[in-house]
């Protein structure tokens, strides 16, 4: 279980300096480009950062092109949940700066069981461990 809360935290930590590493990109791409242009283009920064980073600090599986990429189409699919959500939301007269807390809550959960279930998908080492079940030799 310790391992699992370890992941956990790790995927919190990189998480978080991704969200501020795009924040930050956005934030200088926003001063010559229209909003939109931007957030996807920092949405595009953090899917690589993601596609790159979490295989190896977050699950502790090595590289490779088909974990980077499986994760990153997991993010691309929730990606779309969080915007369907927002505009859920919207129509609940639910104020944006409010939602977003939600939204982030729900999309950040998704995106850590997604993201281990791609991994999972992809790694002979994770392969036999039924992914978000206690193995048992953490028993």
């Amino acid at each position: 279980m310790r391992g699992r809360i370890a992941e956990i935290g790790r995927y919190l930590f990189v998480g978080s300096a991704n969200t501020l590493s795009t924040m930050a990109v956005y934030q200088l791409l926003v001063t010559i480009l229209k909003p939109a242009m931007a957030y996807s283009l920092a949405w595009l920064v953090g899917l690589l950062i993601v596609a790159v980073v979490y295989p190896k600090f977050v699950f502790r599986v090595t590289g490779g092109w088909a974990r980077g990429g499986a994760i990153a189409l997991t993010y691309a699919a929730i990606f779309v949940v969080g915007l369907l959500l927002i505009k859920l939301l919207e129509s609940l007269t639910i104020h944006n700066r409010l939602g977003i807390f939600l939204v982030m809550a729900v999309t950040t959960t998704m995106n850590y069981f997604g993201s281990r279930l791609a991994v999972a998908r992809t790694s002979s080492r994770l392969k036999g461990a039924r992914p978000l079940r206690r193995q048992e030799s953490e028993a």
